[in-house]
Protein backbone atom coordinates (compact mmCIF):
# COMPACT_ATOMS: atom_id res chain seq x y z
CA UNK A 1 0.00 0.00 0.00
CA UNK A 2 1.31 3.25 -0.59
CA UNK A 3 1.15 6.29 1.50
CA UNK A 4 -2.41 7.91 2.39
CA UNK A 5 -3.76 11.03 2.95
CA UNK A 6 -6.37 12.27 4.84
CA UNK A 7 -7.62 15.51 3.77
CA UNK A 8 -10.27 17.55 5.15
CA UNK A 9 -12.46 20.16 3.38
CA UNK A 10 -10.59 22.74 2.28
CA UNK A 11 -7.18 21.61 3.00
CA UNK A 12 -4.37 21.90 0.75
CA UNK A 13 -1.40 19.50 -0.47
CA UNK A 14 1.27 20.37 -2.42
CA UNK A 15 1.83 16.69 -4.57
CA UNK A 16 4.74 17.38 -7.50
CA UNK A 17 4.61 20.92 -7.31
CA UNK A 18 0.96 21.18 -8.16
CA UNK A 19 -1.16 22.57 -5.04
CA UNK A 20 -4.34 20.23 -4.37
CA UNK A 21 -7.17 21.68 -2.77
CA UNK A 22 -9.89 18.91 -0.99
CA UNK A 23 -13.42 20.27 -1.35
CA UNK A 24 -14.74 17.94 0.76
CA UNK A 25 -12.89 15.30 3.25
CA UNK A 26 -11.06 12.96 1.68
CA UNK A 27 -8.75 10.24 1.54
CA UNK A 28 -5.61 10.37 -1.27
CA UNK A 29 -3.53 7.02 -1.98
CA UNK A 30 -0.07 7.29 -3.51
CA UNK A 31 1.02 4.61 -5.29
CA UNK A 32 4.29 5.91 -6.07
CA UNK A 33 7.08 8.53 -5.23
CA UNK A 34 6.17 11.84 -5.34
CA UNK A 35 7.34 15.35 -3.18
CA UNK A 36 3.96 15.36 -1.10
CA UNK A 37 4.15 18.34 1.53
CA UNK A 38 0.84 19.66 3.49
CA UNK A 39 -0.29 22.91 4.19
CA UNK A 40 0.85 23.10 7.79
CA UNK A 41 4.30 22.32 6.66
CA UNK A 42 4.68 24.93 4.13
CA UNK A 43 6.11 28.38 4.74
CA UNK A 44 4.74 31.42 2.92
CA UNK A 45 7.72 33.90 1.05
CA UNK A 46 6.12 36.62 4.09
CA UNK A 47 6.53 34.21 6.72
CA UNK A 48 10.42 33.69 6.25
CA UNK A 49 11.62 36.26 8.55
CA UNK A 50 14.36 34.44 10.45
CA UNK A 51 17.34 33.09 9.22
CA UNK A 52 16.20 29.59 10.26
CA UNK A 53 12.39 30.20 8.03
CA UNK A 54 14.48 31.59 5.60
CA UNK A 55 16.60 28.47 5.38
CA UNK A 56 13.62 26.27 5.67
CA UNK A 57 11.42 27.95 2.85
CA UNK A 58 14.62 27.57 0.21
CA UNK A 59 14.65 23.72 1.05
CA UNK A 60 10.80 23.64 0.48
CA UNK A 61 11.20 25.55 -2.95
CA UNK A 62 14.26 22.86 -3.41
CA UNK A 63 11.54 20.21 -2.57
CA UNK A 64 8.60 21.52 -4.68
CA UNK A 65 10.89 22.95 -7.74
CA UNK A 66 11.26 21.90 -11.25
CA UNK A 67 14.33 20.61 -12.76
CA UNK A 68 14.89 24.09 -13.89
CA UNK A 69 14.21 25.75 -10.62
CA UNK A 70 16.19 23.53 -8.48
CA UNK A 71 19.53 25.13 -9.38
CA UNK A 72 18.90 28.31 -8.02
CA UNK A 73 16.92 26.97 -4.60
CA UNK A 74 20.21 25.03 -3.80
CA UNK A 75 22.44 27.73 -4.31
CA UNK A 76 20.27 29.61 -1.47
CA UNK A 77 19.77 26.61 0.32
CA UNK A 78 24.15 26.41 0.25
CA UNK A 79 24.40 30.45 0.84
CA UNK A 80 22.05 29.76 3.96
CA UNK A 81 24.22 26.95 5.23
CA UNK A 82 27.15 28.80 4.97
CA UNK A 83 25.60 31.92 6.74
CA UNK A 84 24.14 30.01 9.55
CA UNK A 85 27.41 28.39 10.30
CA UNK A 86 29.12 31.24 10.41
CA UNK A 87 26.72 33.26 12.45
CA UNK A 88 26.52 30.14 15.21
CA UNK A 89 29.03 29.08 17.56
CA UNK A 90 27.23 26.26 18.92
CA UNK A 91 28.27 22.80 18.24
CA UNK A 92 25.02 21.05 18.16
CA UNK A 93 23.80 23.74 15.77
CA UNK A 94 26.99 23.20 13.71
CA UNK A 95 26.48 18.88 13.72
CA UNK A 96 23.01 19.49 12.62
CA UNK A 97 23.30 21.91 10.01
CA UNK A 98 26.03 19.53 8.37
CA UNK A 99 23.40 16.95 8.67
CA UNK A 100 20.66 19.66 6.43
CA UNK A 101 23.42 19.73 3.84
CA UNK A 102 24.08 15.83 3.53
CA UNK A 103 20.24 15.43 3.43
CA UNK A 104 20.03 18.26 0.99
CA UNK A 105 23.08 17.14 -1.07
CA UNK A 106 20.78 13.96 -0.97
CA UNK A 107 17.74 14.92 -2.09
CA UNK A 108 16.67 14.54 1.23
CA UNK A 109 14.78 17.52 1.36
CA UNK A 110 11.89 16.79 3.58
CA UNK A 111 13.93 15.26 6.32
CA UNK A 112 16.16 18.12 5.94
CA UNK A 113 12.93 20.49 6.68
CA UNK A 114 12.04 18.18 9.16
CA UNK A 115 15.73 18.99 10.88
CA UNK A 116 15.07 22.76 10.15
CA UNK A 117 11.54 22.91 11.95
CA UNK A 118 13.47 21.87 15.07
CA UNK A 119 15.98 24.84 14.26
CA UNK A 120 13.22 26.98 13.74
CA UNK A 121 11.77 25.94 17.40
CA UNK A 122 15.11 26.70 19.03
CA UNK A 123 15.46 30.11 17.06
CA UNK A 124 11.95 30.79 18.26
CA UNK A 125 12.84 30.38 22.24
CA UNK A 126 16.05 32.17 21.55
CA UNK A 127 14.20 34.91 19.76
CA UNK A 128 11.88 35.27 22.52
CA UNK A 129 8.99 34.08 20.11
CA UNK A 130 7.93 30.73 21.74
CA UNK A 131 8.19 29.31 25.64
CA UNK A 132 7.93 25.72 24.17
CA UNK A 133 10.63 23.37 25.80
CA UNK A 134 13.50 22.26 24.13
CA UNK A 135 13.44 20.50 20.57
CA UNK A 136 13.22 16.43 20.38
CA UNK A 137 16.70 17.37 17.83
CA UNK A 138 18.49 19.95 20.21
CA UNK A 139 20.07 22.90 19.14
CA UNK A 140 20.82 23.80 22.45
CA UNK A 141 23.80 22.65 24.18
CA UNK A 142 23.38 20.72 27.66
Amino acid sequence: MGLKLNLKAGERVIINGAVITAEKATSIILHNMASVLSERHVIRPDEATTPARRLYYAIQCSYVSTPDELPAYLRDVEILLNDYEAATTIAETHANLRAMRSMVEGHRYYDAMRLCRDLIKYEDIILGMSTKQKPAHSFMPD
